[in-house]
């Protein structure tokens, strides 16, 4: 399996934001808090449920409500967007991400959300670092990124290079946009015809679990209809994605304005569930499951798979389990109210 570091990311400068504060929201320690998209299928957002609609599990133990629910709404997200560029003419799919920001409305994102875009084909390119949402300020430099010449850039070495597998692609967008503000989300932008293989993400599944980062996914397609696999619930990818608290959906060229606008705007629909930590040392990977009693409503949550961990050094994240198997407390009980 190639190694992130192997592919280096070329960072053009020019499309690059200048350095600035980040703000931060505040986190109390003594909670575990978890972002949880609520969903009426396909693809529409539930607004007013409450810490009543929701049950959480901690590795297998008996279920338990949330001590708080609150909407995302305008706190702060990171938001990291991968265009994998698979297409034979990259020049429309760069036409049409630029249409795409130039259409965004203004109230979209906010000065304290960050941007960063990625172009991956032959090399990463990382042609916006971190820049602030505020789209009035710096919509030029938005578009900007997604420019043809930077699709060349990406796209340098042509049909003879060796171009990186999905799990290296996915794994460079989510170290990169770790730890960027405290909710962090990767959209990846790549082919309908791209399939992946679940066995080999789960690695990736991890390490995006640790990290905290939630995973959406746009399909696009070139040209005639798209594959079945694009709806299917047993494509690796759209699994994959599920499993990250995300959805997968399909998009033309033409329409990828709107799908993105409709993305963002979900993950300001998405539910912030919080509990009390457990406090019996229990450092490593333990499995979060949470539900909803809300008739017809589904839920994905970016903590299907991910670990809790408390001070005790972490030895690393191959394996069965990321550091440990000890069961918390709450996989024998409940934790206080």
């Amino acid at each position: 399996m190639a190694l992130l570091w192997t592919w280096s990311v070329v960072a053009l400068g020019q499309a690059t934001s200048p350095p600035s504060e980040i703000p931060t929201i505040r986190v109390t320690t003594d909670l575990i808090q978890v972002p949880v998209l609520a969903l009426r299928p396909p693809f529409r957002t539930t607004s007013g449920l409450t810490r009543s609609n929701f049950s959480v599990r901690l590795d297998g133990g008996p279920p338990f409500q949330p001590s708080y629910v609150r909407q995302q709404g305008n706190e702060p997200i990171g938001l990291g967007i991968m265009v994998v560029a698979d297409t034979g003419e990259p020049e429309l799919l760069s036409r049409g991400l630029q249409v795409a920001f130039q259409d965004w409305p203004s109230d979209l994102l906010n000065g304290a959300d960050r941007l960063s875009i990625y172009i991956s084909a032959c090399h990463l390119v990382r042609s916006l670092n971190s820049a602030p949402g505020d789209l009035t300020q710096w919509r030029d430099l938005i578009v900007k990124a997604a420019s043809f010449s930077n699709f060349q850039t990406a796209l340098e070495g042509g049909k003879a290079c060796s171009r990186p597998s999905i799990e290296a692609v996915l794994e460079a967008g989510i170290y990169q946009i770790a730890n960027t503000a405290q909710w962090n989300v990767l959209l990846l932008i790549v082919s309908g015809e791209r399939s992946a293989d679940l066995n080999l993400l789960r690695r990736v599944q991890a390490i995006a679990a640790m990290k905290g980062v939630t995973l959406f996914a746009i399909k696009y397609l070139q040209r005639g209809s798209f594959p079945v696999a694009v709806y299917s619930e047993k494509e690796g990818l759209n699994v994959f994605v599920s499993s990250l608290g995300g959805i997968s959906v399909p998009s033309s060229f033409e329409d990828l304005g709107e799908v993105t606008e409709t993305i963002i705007r979900d993950i300001r629909q998405r539910y912030i569930l919080s509990f009390p930590r457990p406090g019996n040392g229990s450092a490593g990977a333990h499995r979060l499951e949470i539900k909803t009693n809300s008739r017809g409503v589904i839920v994905r949550s970016s903590a299907a798979s991910a670990p809790i961990l408390d001070s005790t050094p972490c030895t690393g994240i191959t394996g069965s389990s990321l550091c440990s198997e000890q069961r918390p407390q709450y996989g024998t009980s409940k934790p206080p109210e």
